[in-house]
């Protein structure tokens, strides 16, 4: 079992046709794809209709913004959990296997919980919101402003809409909470080792082997820690600053710089941990 926000991630992912531990599944390919297509076609439907316009002014593009800036970045957030699903079960596995027993895991999850539900509640209100307004209006009003033929039902291009949005709004959900809990998990992994490097000589008894024992596990923890927390914002970038490989790591090198003062490697590891009994 993972822990709780990210058992709720696989199930929503499951349904986003991204879940990680379904990497070769035909029906996740079709789901993806089918939601890709469905979201993006808003944005061009949207340039279709500004182009058949015979005047386009800064309002016109304003009144249809939330188009392109909502569907082409949910979009983005949600093609990232598609292809990078091997990394995404790389990360969740190292919280089930080498991630710390969490103290007062209990209470850290009724708090987590309360925050996921918060967050996803306000997603709610937003999409029934905008399910909801079309059809109160009446007459030929839609929930976005985009090209429509005539001969298409107006009710058929409603429910259009409705499933465009309900996907789109879900993917970002998905991914803010993929993220948020690893960061969140991660927090209390460093809280905790740093609990422990506190209580290293805190002790009535004192035994030297013990002692390079409990130093070799902390050294280990905060390497592995500080590796997993690299590629969790190597993630992030790519999905939220849209840049390409290059760029990216360009970007993550300038956020988290590898210096010799923080970043181990397995050598200068391997050489601390084994020159720790000259001290």
């Amino acid at each position: 079992m993972y822990y709780p926000d990210l058992e709720w991630f696989l199930i929503l992912a499951n349904l986003l046709g991204v879940h990680p531990e379904k990497k070769g599944s035909t029906v996740q390919m079709l789901i993806y794809t089918t939601i890709l297509c469905s979201c993006l076609s808003i944005p061009g439907l949207t340039v279709v209709m500004l182009s058949r316009m015979d005047h386009v002014d800064i309002t016109d593009v304003l009144r249809c913004l939330s188009n392109f800036t909502v569907f082409i970045h949910s979009m983005f957030k949600l093609s990232t959990l598609y292809f990078k699903r091997s990394q995404v079960l790389h990360l969740f596995e190292q919280t089930r296997y080498r991630f710390w027993n969490i103290k007062g895991y209990d209470q850290m999850v009724k708090s987590t919980k309360w925050i996921r539900n918060m967050h996803a509640s306000f997603f709610i209100i937003y999409t029934v919101t905008t399910m909801i307004k079309p059809h109160m209006k009446g007459g030929r009003s839609l929930s976005f402003r985009i090209y429509t033929p005539e001969w298409v039902p107006r009710m058929a291009v409603l429910l259009y809409e409705d499933f465009a949005v309900v996907v789109g709004i879900s993917s970002l959900v998905a991914f803010d909470l993929l993220v948020r809990t690893f960061l969140v998990l991660a927090e209390a992994q460093f809280k905790m080792l740093n609990q422990e490097f506190l209580l290293l000589y805190d002790r009535h008894e004192f035994d030297q082997g013990l002692l390079y024992q409990r130093i070799r596990k902390c050294v280990q923890h905060h390497s592995f820690l500080i590796d997993w927390i690299e590629y969790d914002l190597h993630l992030l970038l790519v999905a939220c600053t849209e840049l390409n490989e290059s760029g990216s790591d360009e970007a993550f090198n300038v956020v988290f710089p590898k210096k010799a003062s923080i970043r181990h490697t397995p050598a200068n590891q391997h050489a601390f941990l084994e020159g720790g009994q000259k001290f």
